[in-house]
């Protein structure tokens, strides 16, 4: 799927489910960020983190695209999963959140990536080869772009409270 099809047919599903809201149906739409952290389920990884880790392993060096100077907010599983239960239990039909708890450089989580697993320092890649390695989602939106939100709807409306804050520590 192209890039910004796909984009907009996100958009175009999380209308529907607040839109459902007027037809008595409590929906509920969050928007997680870059989530990393260890998930107690079958599949226990996140997306991105891994794929960048294996990349770098991949390439000998921590990677990032362009100057990496893009920033993700960032999300650890268990503080999504804190705010999945407290929007079940609060949140009002129609409502959407966004979810993060801190940012980080691409640049900065590449250099954390080469300490952690003893690699050559972080190298620039081209956006060309993000696009190569990842599909066109993946390069232009995954890791070549910046991906900020808020997070303050939820924390105000539902009381969240997320405890963790940094994605390097977990790295």
């Amino acid at each position: 799927m192209q890039p910004r099809l796909e984009m907009a047919s996100r958009v175009l599903i999380n209308n529907y489910v607040l839109q459902s809201a007027s037809k008595g149906i409590r929906s509920i739409v969050i928007v997680p960020t870059m989530v990393y952290g260890e998930g107690l389920g079958i599949k226990k990884d996140s997306i991105q983190i891994p794929a960048l880790i294996n990349f770098s392993k991949e390439k000998g060096h921590g990677v990032y695209f362009g100057e990496g100077e893009n920033i993700w907010s960032n999300l650890h599983i268990e503080d999504l999963a804190d705010l999945y239960v407290l929007a079940l239990e609060k949140a009002k039909g129609g409502s959407i959140y966004y979810a993060e708890n801190g940012s980080s450089s691409l640049k900065n989580i590449a250099e954390n990536i080469s300490k952690k697993y003893n690699l050559q320092s972080a190298k620039s890649l081209s956006i060309q080869d993000a696009v190569d390695k990842f599909g066109p989602a993946g390069g232009y939106f995954g890791f070549a772009s910046n991906s900020r939100c808020s997070s303050d709807k939820a924390k105000a409306e539902l009381d969240w409270k997320p405890i963790y804050n940094s994605i390097e520590n977990f790295i």
